[in-house]
């Protein structure tokens, strides 16, 4: 063999190792919902702005406090509709919730608790995801007697919806968020939450492809929820 075919031959031999690797070994793909983009979604649903867990407690707890100083009746049916708009930095929502529920006094006629049932629409954007959802907040509302500084909401939190998530490796999603709240105390002067446990699931597919993820939630005094997944544990800002 010559020089030159020699030299021939390693270029094709070093011409197909390139190949191989850039062509044959393209970026993957993938399909389904990864641990940090659930986190994601599920962090947008604890923040109070965006119509949907956290909005919904603060909604609910804002609705008590209004019957209890507007001097509505016990074991009487009332409803309301909230309305409400937020433009921010990293969040842009709007939403629709109705609320029904009911005093129940002591023998005095003084408030106790409050059942209650909402229902939300909303939408949101941020600069990764874009979010259309309804839902659903059902509970109790205890500790509405004037001597306490915050009430407490049991309740159970049912949102369906789909949401597009940009970026180098775009989903498609359709979710199922449910979450199972215990004690959530709420301050009934800033209607802020900061105490109580939970615990959730997010089901769904992306890009036609299933996921489930499962955990705990806690609210913090801070203004913050602990959310923890498999084990790894998330801080998130609630506001």
């Amino acid at each position: 063999m010559t020089f030159v075919k020699k030299i021939f031959s390693v270029f094709i031999v070093l011409t197909f190792i390139l190949c191989y690797s850039a062509c044959d070994d393209p970026e993957e793909v993938v399909m389904t919902l990864s641990e940090s983009e659930a986190v994601e979604i599920i962090e947008i649903a604890l923040q109070s702005n965006s119509g949907a867990l956290t909005s919904n407690i603060e909604d609910v707890a804002a609705q008590m406090r209004e019957a209890l100083t507007s001097g509505e009746v016990c074991d009487t049916l009332y409803n309301e509709e909230i309305l409400k708009n937020h433009e921010g930095n990293l969040l842009m929502a709007s939403y629709t919730t109705n609320i029904s529920y009911q005093l129940e006094c002591n023998n005095l006629s003084v408030p106790q608790s409050a059942t209650f049932t909402s229902s939300t629409d909303a939408s949101y954007n941020t600069n990764r995801i874009t979010n259309i959802s309804s839902s659903t907040f059902n509970g109790l509302a205890s500790s509405l007697q004037p001597m306490a500084a915050a009430m407490s909401i049991n309740g159970n939190y049912n949102s369906t919806g789909t949401q597009d998530i940009s970026g180098s490796n775009p989903k498609s999603v359709n979710s199922t968020f449910i979450a199972d709240l215990t004690n959530i105390e709420v301050n009934k002067v800033s209607i802020e939450v900061f105490s109580g446990t939970g615990t959730f699931s997010l089901t769904g597919t992306s890009n036609g492809e299933s996921f489930d993820y499962s955990g705990d939630l806690l609210f913090n005094t801070d203004g913050t929820a602990t959310l923890t997944i498999n084990g790894t544990v998330y801080e998130i800002d609630l506001n």
